[in-house]
């Protein structure tokens, strides 16, 4: 990184420093009260925000959706008994707009493990029904990726949600001492990333020209010459029932999938980071294994841009580096 951009950084801090403690204040505040701010901006408001040396603002943020965002947890098994391979099946069900769906007696379940993808697949060729009432199997196929860094898993959910539309699900050891929420899983369904300048992080940094591996290269230089970071992550989760200790335990108010969390950036690098040992599975939907590849080769080349620092448990983006110091 140059030493402009160290400087751009430092300055920038110091103008929002005011800004991030209250922020901070805000988001404890909501995560006591087990809620989740109407909008996650309103929560992070320029946790993230780039100036330059005079105060300026100077920066440009994309939010990322998965498609058919909205509320699952009315879904017994996905609620009650925590399969994450449900949740996924009934996302593709909406997206493909199946009119029949046979939920399977069984799904994937607790933890994403290598080989889950294979197994959500063979489910989802067996489940749908067109209108015809024939047995009809969407398109697409779920495909697991090795991310260890949650630079890496971050940029690729973000690639995920702007190209295919997909979620991304992961083993992710969220706890909330506050409430006795401990979590197992997560799904990633919103993500806030802002970039230094006026042009978004789609354009900059070549995702707007599709999964093409020529893009690589242009992933790479954005890297080098960009200051870009994540401002706030939404994910759901899937509790731990065997030390959830809420009121209504063995999950919180018994309700075992908790929609809708929006952590900051450090906040998901922590809890991606536990428990990592030089591999994490995160499973999406592309179109293609190659198309995965293409995502995953793209997070990697743009992952040193986004990591400033390196905790022991996962790694803090720039403005977190220098919260978590003071």
């Amino acid at each position: 990184m140059s030493a402009f951009l160290l400087m751009v950084l430092t300055a920038k801090v110091s103008v929002a420093q005011d800004s991030k403690r209250a922020s901070a204040e805000a988001m404890e505040i909501a995560l006591d009260e087990g809620t989740s701010p109407e909008s996650p901006a309103d929560l992070y408001p320029v946790r993230d925000s780039f100036y330059d040396l005079s105060g300026v603002l100077t920066s440009t943020t994309k939010v990322f959706t998965m498609s058919q965002y909205g509320t699952y947890a009315n879904y017994p098994e996905i609620n009650d008994n925590r399969e994450w391979g449900q949740h996924a099946l009934r996302w593709k069900q909406n997206v493909a707009a199946m009119p029949q769906y046979v939920a399977p007696s069984f799904a994937p379940a607790i933890s994403v493990w290598p080989g889950d993808a294979a197994i959500v697949n063979t489910l989802e060729a067996t489940s749908f029904y067109n209108a015809s009432g024939a047995l009809s199997d969407p398109p697409g196929g779920w495909t697991e990726v090795d991310l260890p860094l949650a630079s890496e898993g971050a940029l690729y959910a973000a690639l995920a949600m702007y190209w295919w539309g997909s979620p991304t699900y992961l083993n992710f050891p969220y706890s909330d001492f506050n409430n006795g929420d401990f979590a197992r899983l997560a799904v990633i369904e919103r993500m806030s990333v802002t970039v230094s300048g006026t042009t978004p992080i789609q354009d900059l940094c070549g995702w707007s020209a599709g999964p093409n591996s020529a893009q690589t290269a242009t992933a790479t230089s954005c890297a080098t010459n960009q200051v870009f970071t994540i401002d706030w992550v939404e994910v759901s989760l899937w509790d731990d029932i065997i030390v959830s200790t809420g009121s209504s335990s063995p999950c919180i108010n018994g309700a075992c999938f908790q929609e809708h969390i929006v952590l900051s950036g450090t906040e998901f690098a922590y809890f991606y980071g536990v428990g990592t040992s030089g591999s994490k599975v995160l499973v999406s939907d592309p179109p293609s294994s190659r198309a995965a590849k293409t995502a995953t080769a793209m997070a990697q080349a743009m992952a040193p841009g986004l990591v400033l620092d390196a905790g022991e448990e996962g790694y803090l983006w720039p403005e977190e580096a220098v919260l978590f110091a003071e």
